[in-house]
């Protein structure tokens, strides 16, 4: 049976096409940076291409690895520059192997994973196992092979979002099987935080960006209280 993209799985391409709506914090020629309508982490923005329609990272080319080295480059110093305390919270950077969203568009994002949007476990999953790419390792493969292999639903990829969820705190791995278990004990969790320093960021660029459309910068801080959203929602990966 062939699958048609809902309405809604456009909704990132008509934000790059238009460089305005909401979310929209960042716009130039290239990019749009936007706030994840569904954030799975403190802090959690995408970066979405404006130069090309490429619905997803296996749809990549050779030589479009600038591309993503230009992707990294443009949301690294957005962030420096407009998230205050960003430098002393641990990121990741990364593509999901299928997006929901049909334009490529690369996660950056904290990996705190405390989120009042955490109605089920694969949605924490998607963010803390394979299934998310680093940038570095698409631009690798890309680089090495010319193009970007993902086995579509593979066992594997499948076993992993909808498997119970570890802690993903160096030295903890707790397992759960419920989601509001798991965000109390996110909240709790003395381990450290997995990731990469901003400043460690391969491409992270010197400060000196200035954005041709950004939003009001908000304070970095973490929630002290959280609701869990039980009702079916759609999720942005």
């Amino acid at each position: 049976m062939m699958c048609f993209p809902k309405p809604w799985q456009h909704e990132l391409w008509e934000l790059a096409v238009k460089g305005t709506g909401p979310g929209v914090v960042f716009c130039n020629k290239d990019f749009v940076i936007v706030k994840d309508k569904y954030p799975k982490s403190t802090v959690h923005y995408l970066v979405v291409t404006r130069e090309k329609r490429l619905e997803a990272i296996d749809r990549l080319e050779p030589g479009d690895e600038s591309l993503l080295i230009r992707m990294r480059e443009t949301g690294l110093r957005w962030m420096r520059e407009n998230i205050p305390g960003i430098q002393n919270i641990p990121l990741k950077v990364g593509f999901h192997e299928i997006p929901s969203m049909q334009q490529i568009h690369l996660h950056m994002l904290s990996t705190d994973m405390i989120t009042p949007t955490l109605p089920h476990l694969r949605h924490y999953n998607t963010c803390t196992t394979d299934y998310m790419r680093t940038v570095e390792h698409v631009i690798n493969e890309l680089v090495t092979t010319g193009k970007v292999i993902i086995p579509r639903y593979s066992r594997k990829m499948a076993n992993a979002l909808h498997a119970n969820a570890a802690c993903n705190r160096i030295g903890c791995g707790k397992n759960f099987s419920d989601s509001e278990l798991l965000l109390s004990h996110l909240h709790e969790c003395q381990h450290p935080l997995p990731g990469i320093w901003l400043e460690a960021l391969p491409g992270c660029p010197s400060p000196g960006l200035t954005p041709e459309a950004e939003a009001e910068p908000e304070p970095l801080q973490f929630p002290t209280s959280f609701k869990i959203k039980k009702k079916k929602t759609r999720i942005t990966m």
